[in-house]
């Protein structure tokens, strides 16, 4: 479990619903509400060892800065709040480190009614108001001198060392963030009219539908250039200087060396999704055939508008200098929302479906197979690529009609099986794949880029196509009280860069990715299991590959009387250091990493009535 030092979680949540039945058994009416408060860390890695074999990565494990099991480099009663300067380019805000928040309301309505002779209506209608925030430091340790221009040095802005000079061989350089997510409301129904055939002959189901969903995406993002140490345990802050050894004229206040560098954006924007949709079943007895087909009828609306990339001026912040105690006052350059807005008002179209078929061979084997085809629309991440991907009234120019669909076409076959063996029962259900899509998104994050492209570069346009085949293995054996669940994924992933670049292996996809439980149940009153989730190695962005891993965890749960469960479970029960995600070298015997979080115990109780 990783440790803060101060409070990053506090949540809660709370729903219910209401369900009136109607007569003669003919449907019901739910109402169902939901209000909830939340406020969770976001977890990033650290500096880790590892040593480099040509391009195969070994000896993984926590280095003497930092063990990414169990502390939260992100988080510190040092760091835990950092100045923000506000939309208005005037403002300047504290905002807390807090991980991600979000504020929800939603009201929704089901109907169920069955008219007879096989005709049936359901509506689900759903009203929800969101809003929330994200603050976090994030981490990327490099070393100190890369970090430093010429005749610069660090000094600790607060902490037991607050003043003095900072002689470490890394610092984390990376980038404090604050986003409001003002809104991120939406109204969505799903009207459908089913008829289910009775009396003799194949026997079918035909499904007739309307889908609307309208989401409003309004947000403002901030990005300051941040300074921690690369530590694990409680990092501070620390404040460039413009000389040697801790000399020189404050360049930094509480870290922060510039306000709004990088990520600047601010947007309000809708889309709307109108989708006439039909499903046809028909049961021809050994042999079952499905399809659908769904018009995807897509509008957005709105504006956009980022940082014109150059230094908009500087704010004056007075604060206390860390090595004297004396108030002085520091001008930090800052960005603006200053470069050209984007208007958006575009409306686009697609058609999707799906075509499947199952033939029961025996009555305990099946085969089946599924073609289908589907595409999301890019929305939001549309916006501020370069160059534009819009005209000036708001319609997708040549380059953002090339961009705006996001399509996936799949195929799949396979079979189940099922049976006794060894006085239990078996199923067993193998299926193979393929798959290409494509994908343009404004990608922000030089890390997320580097991730799934391999591409280096401060910010991206991902413009890349993707292909996948691979078999999908789910069985289960159930013997008495004894329980066996395993489950593999084979992926063969291939991204090419952009839709013109050749086809190589996706950085960061494992070939191999299982999981397993085996649990015991005795009678109704106690249950205890182990599992495990693992994967193959996986070449990283960089080229290299990095070990695989997996992570045990183990549960046990008691009921001493009826209705009340008593549970006690464990995440990493070995406490391992399990890489996961991605990772990149710093210097030749270091990276940074994110693996899977250290041993945590949870205990709970489950009251039924």
């Amino acid at each position: 479990m990783e440790h803060a030092g101060y409070n990053v979680s506090n949540s809660y949540l709370l729903k219910g619903n209401i369900t009136k039945e109607l007569a003669d058994n003919r449907g019901y009416v739910r109402l169902l509400f939901k209000v909830s408060d939340t406020q969770e860390p976001s977890y990033n890695g650290c500096i880790s060892n590892a040593t480099l074999s040509g391009k195969k990565v070994t000896n993984i494990g926590p280095s003497a800065l930092c063990d990414l099991r169990n502390q939260a480099t992100g988080y510190s009663t040092l760091n835990s709040s950092v100045p923000f300067l506000n939309a208005d380019n005037q403002t300047l805000q504290t905002q807390n480190l807090n991980g991600i928040s979000t504020k929800q309301k939603y009201a929704q309505l089901q109907m169920h009614y069955e008219f007879g002779g096989g005709i049936t209506v359901d509506d689900n209608a759903r009203v929800a108001r969101m809003s929330g925030t994200f603050a976090v430091q994030f981490y990327g340790a490099g070393a100190t001198a890369g970090a430093l221009g010429a005749g610069q040095s660090f000094v600790y802005a607060n902490g037991p060392k607050k003043g003095q000079t900072f002689t470490g061989a890394y610092v984390s350089n990376s980038a404090s963030v604050h986003t409001n997510m003002d809104h991120m409301d939406h109204v969505a129904n799903d009207l459908a009219v089913s008829y289910k055939s009775e009396g003799d002959g194949p026997k079918f189901d035909l499904k007739l539908g309307w889908f609307y969903d309208s989401q409003r995406i309004a947000e403002n993002w901030h990005s300051n250039s941040s300074t921690v140490e690369a530590i694990g345990n409680s990092p501070a802050q620390l404040d460039l200087v413009s000389g040697l050894n801790g000399t020189g004229t404050l360049l930094a206040a509480s870290g922060q060396s510039s306000f709004n560098q990088g990520w600047n954006q601010n947007f309000d924007t809708t889309f709307v999704i109108n989708a006439p949709y039909a499903d046809l079943n028909v049961d021809l007895g050994q042999l079952n055939i499905d399809g659908s087909i769904r018009e995807e009828l897509f509008h957005g609306s709105g504006w956009a508008q980022g940082s014109s990339g150059n230094v908009a001026g500087t704010k004056a912040v007075v604060q206390t200098d860390p090595r004297t105690g004396l108030q002085v006052t520091t001008l930090i350059p800052y960005y603006a929302y200053d470069g050209t807005k984007e208007n958006i008002n575009f409306s686009e179209s697609a058609t999707n479906w799906s075509i499947g078929a199952l033939f029961k061979a025996t009555p305990s084997l099946s085969l089946f197979g599924r073609a289908s085809h589907g595409t999301r629309f890019v929305a939001d991440r549309l916006t501020r690529s370069s160059p534009s991907w819009f005209a000036g009234d708001g319609s997708l120019n040549a380059a953002g009609l090339a961009s705006a669909r996001a399509p996936v076409t799949q195929y799949e076959v396979g079979l189940k099986n099922r049976g006794n063996l060894g006085g239990g029962r078996y199923t067993i259900e193998l299926t193979g794949f393929y798959s290409k899509y494509s994908i343009s998104s404004q990608e922000i994050s030089a890390t997320n880029c580097f991730n799934i492209l391999g591409v280096n570069t401060p910010t991206c346009v991902i413009s890349g196509k993707y292909k996948d085949y691979g078999l999908e293995l789910f069985s289960t054996y159930r013997n008495g009280g004894f329980n066996l669940v395993l489950s593999a994924t084979y992926d063969k992933s291939k991204v090419a860069a952009s839709q013109v670049a050749t086809f190589k292996t996706s950085p960061n996809i494992p070939d191999l990715s299982y999981s397993g439980l085996i649990s015991y149940d005795v009678a109704d009153t106690a249950s205890v299991g182990l599992s495990v989730t693992g994967q193959s190695s996986v070449l990283g962005g960089d080229g290299n590959s990095y070990p695989g891993s997996r992570v045990f965890g183990a549960f046990i749960k008691v009921s001493p009387v009826k209705n009340i469960e008593l549970g006690l479970q464990a995440y990493n029960l070995f406490d391992t250091f399990a890489l996961q995600g991605a990772a990149g070298f710093t210097d030749a015997t270091h990276i940074n990493a994110s693996g899977a979080q250290g041993r945590s115990i949870k205990a709970s109780v489950k009251v039924s009535f």
